[in-house]
């Protein structure tokens, strides 16, 4: 791999096929869509918009207990607030069907969430290694092992959240199936911001991927000081089934999640 090269201002654009999960239609044990929401410092349960929490922490713990048996979940994420995930070992997502989105967002597009107050912000801390793991709880990538059995972090979807602050990646995805970002940012990650401490992979990582979307998603800002070349999309073939992309020339294509992109701007 080639020294010094960034990934600067690379958009990509694909098919938007991802639908958008509903919102709480009845009272905490029901088996239908659930909502959780949170805010920047939210102490609360996060059940409702009126007592918020401030963590994914929390939002996976409701949807484990008090709200589980839904069938499809919304995390509402305070617009233009950002949530610390900078703990050195990431955190891991391992519940399925599941949209993170801005708090308000009803599918006006970027319009909506500029008003709305911006992109809700994910930020990794400049720390080394993966921010946010998606776990199937499969074994991948040279026989390491994340999760346990049961897990299965499916049909995952970000709409309009912006990844930023991480050294070895942003998002990495163990085995899921399904999952799609839509109108979301990725940037400043690499070792150039977490420091020497090791080489910086990918923004997002698809490992064992099967279906996976990135539609109208921008990833700015990706930079190794040394040695490597940083991914927007770091995946081989054979690590991302039946994943689809679109370049800038709206091109669909199976091949371009796998591409490791050279210095554009």
């Amino acid at each position: 791999m080639a020294k010094n090269r960034v990934i600067t201002g690379l958009a990509l654009t694909a098919l938007a096929a991802i639908t958008l999960l509903g919102s709480r239609a009845a009272p905490a044990h029901a088996a239908g869509p659930v909502s959780v929401w949170l805010a920047p410092g939210g102490t609360g349960d996060g059940l409702t918009a009126a007592s918020p929490a401030g963590t994914l922490a929390q939002a996976q713990a409701d949807l484990e207990g008090p709200d589980a048996g839904y069938s499809s979940a919304t995390v509402n994420m305070k617009a233009g607030g950002a949530f610390d995930l900078s703990a050195p070992g990431g955190f891991t997502w391992a519940d399925p069907y599941v949209t993170f989105q801005p708090w308000g967002y009803t599918g006006g597009g970027y319009a909506q969430v500029a008003a709305l107050g911006g992109y809700p912000v994910l930020d990794g801390g400049n720390a080394d290694g993966v921010m946010l793991t998606l776990d199937d709880g499969v074994i991948t990538l040279a026989g390491d092992t994340l999760g346990t059995a049961g897990t299965n972090a499916h049909d995952v979807t970000f709409r309009y959240v912006r990844f930023q602050h991480r050294g070895t990646g942003l998002v990495r995805i163990w085995g899921g199936s399904g999952d799609a970002f839509y109108g979301d940012v990725f940037t400043a990650a690499g070792n150039k911001y977490s420091g020497p401490a090791g080489c910086g992979y990918g923004a997002l990582m698809p490992g064992a991927a099967t279906g996976l979307i990135v539609s109208n998603s921008h990833f700015t800002d990706l930079e190794n000081t040394y040695t490597n070349v940083y991914h927007g999309l770091g995946a081989g073939p054979a690590r991302c089934t039946a994943c689809i992309s679109r370049g800038p020339a709206g091109a669909a294509s199976r091949a371009a999640i796998s591409l490791i992109y050279p210095a554009q701007r």
